[in-house]
């Protein structure tokens, strides 16, 4: 044997050395906070409300991405639609968006027709039914419903339906916060394609709200006017139109049984109580639960009053003659 492998064999092995401890280490969060990278500009909109909401700010920009970038009608169709609202309401930074974002997929020269109302026979009766569900509603006749479902199918249907109500939500919130677009640096932008989800707890909390007695004793600056004037009911006349919207048939046919089953446990069990969950979730899923993330966002954050939030609601539904 080599004399240098056997002195090398008969070496006592050294002693074990300590484990070095560990350096400290950053949260992960904390963590991607302190690494330079690129950040998508957010819109104005989101810029105002995510001091106040941040949470639910980030559920209203993925369904705000859903509905510009993913929706199941036609993105091309969905920025027309979008565009028809908007329109409809006086919304400027909602049909500013909607013709950047329709210039994106198509040309300039498909926007100018847009303007021109230079449409297809179908997008023709989209537009008019976004432009009526958005203004009045409750005239939106059997037949013009059941003209616009056998072009579209209840799958394009419902989604269509998605994109005019979260339109109309939407601009709502613009007009209320006064978003500009000329505010604005760089804008208009495209949509923030992100994962959220509602149980993760947000980076910071939002900022706590007055205690309700003070915000009830606010007065009012000035006097906005005289209350909306409603037609006058009694309660048994409710009762009757009650029983008469009950029996009657649906717009959209429900969705299969297999199609249900297919949903998660807590979006399954809404369908089997209440009938529009049933529609909307059966056919659009994804647009159904992305709303229902964004609302229990804001319902985390908001912390309204019971009683107020469902005077609100009721206001709300009067005022469009919305029977449910």
């Amino acid at each position: 044997m080599n004399p240098l492998l056997l002195a090398f064999c008969l070496m006592q092995p050294p002693a074990k050395a300590e484990p070095l401890k560990p350096l400290p280490a950053l949260p992960v969060k904390e963590a991607w906070r302190k690494l330079p990278r690129e950040v998508p500009p957010l819109p104005i909109w989101a810029r105002i409300l995510v001091g106040p909401q941040p949470k639910t700010t980030a559920g209203v920009l993925a369904l705000d991405s859903l509905h510009r970038a993913k929706n199941p009608l036609g993105n091309e169709l969905a920025a027309k639609v979008r565009w028809a609202v908007a329109d409809q309401m006086k919304c400027g930074y909602a049909q500013v968006y909607a013709e950047a974002d329709l210039e994106r997929l198509t040309t300039a020269a498909e926007v100018e027709s847009l303007r021109k109302g230079e449409l297809s026979g179908t997008e023709t009766l989209v537009l008019k039914f976004a432009r009526k569900l958005t203004e009045e509603g409750y005239r939106i006749t059997d037949a013009e419903a059941a003209a616009l479902l056998a072009r579209l199918g209840p799958d394009k249907m419902t989604a269509l339906v998605h994109t005019v109500a979260f339109a109309n939500f939407h601009d709502r919130i613009l007009i209320g916060i006064g978003a500009d677009i000329d505010a604005e640096d760089g804008g208009p932008f495209p949509p923030i394609d992100f994962k959220y989800d509602p149980r993760t707890p947000a980076l910071e909390d939002a900022p706590k709200r007055p205690a309700w007695d003070a915000v009830a004793a606010a007065k009012p600056a000035k006097d906005y006017g005289a209350p909306t004037e409603w037609k006058d009911a009694t309660f048994e006349q409710l009762e009757t139109a009650l029983a008469g919207q009950k029996a009657r048939k649906p717009r959209i046919p429900f969705p299969s049984k297999e199609r249900l089953a297919a949903l998660p446990p807590d979006a399954r069990l809404r369908t089997d109580t209440i009938a529009w969950m049933t529609v909307s979730s059966g056919y659009q899923p994804e647009m159904t639960l992305a709303w229902f993330a964004a609302f229990r966002s804001f319902q985390q954050e908001g912390r309204t009053e019971g009683v107020f939030s469902s005077s609100l609601f009721w206001i709300v539904t009067r005022s469009n003659d919305c029977f449910y």
